[in-house]
């Protein structure tokens, strides 16, 4: 995962990306280590899904910008959109489902259906995506 230390950085690289994983995490936060650990094995599976993490010390306008309130957070974003959050307690094989969906979608170059959708068939367990999609 590609650290990150200013906002411009973290905007460029979800522009450049058409799906990517953006980890927030703050200092000390032993659930925070443990949860990139995992993602950057589980995303080391998944080379068309780009990851990366920023300390929301280091960037406290991007945690502002994201309304991310706790940490961690994992946000996904498909082309240049948030389509997807993971707060605190990540599911990875959910995590695991989202992403394999969406590299799907890529792969097969169809029309990705909108969140609201994607919701509707269960895929995000019930989680509503951002609504400023």
């Amino acid at each position: 995962m590609k650290a990150f230390k200013q906002l411009n950085e973290v905007r460029a690289t979800i522009e450049e990306h058409r799906l990517m994983l953006l980890l927030m995490k703050t200092e000390h936060c032993g659930v925070c280590e443990a949860i990139q650990a995992k993602v950057e094995s589980l995303v080391e599976e998944m080379p068309r899904a780009h990851s990366g993490y920023v300390y929301v010390e280091d960037v406290p306008e991007l945690a502002s910008e994201y309304l991310v309130l706790t940490a961690p957070v994992l946000l996904l974003f498909f082309e240049g959109r948030e389509v997807h959050r993971f707060s605190r307690f990540v599911r990875l094989d959910e995590l695991h489902s989202v992403l394999e969906r969406y590299i799907q979608w890529m792969d097969a170059d169809t029309d990705i259906p909108h969140p609201e959708h994607v919701v509707a068939d269960g895929i995000f367990g019930g989680q509503q995506p951002d609504k400023r999609i």
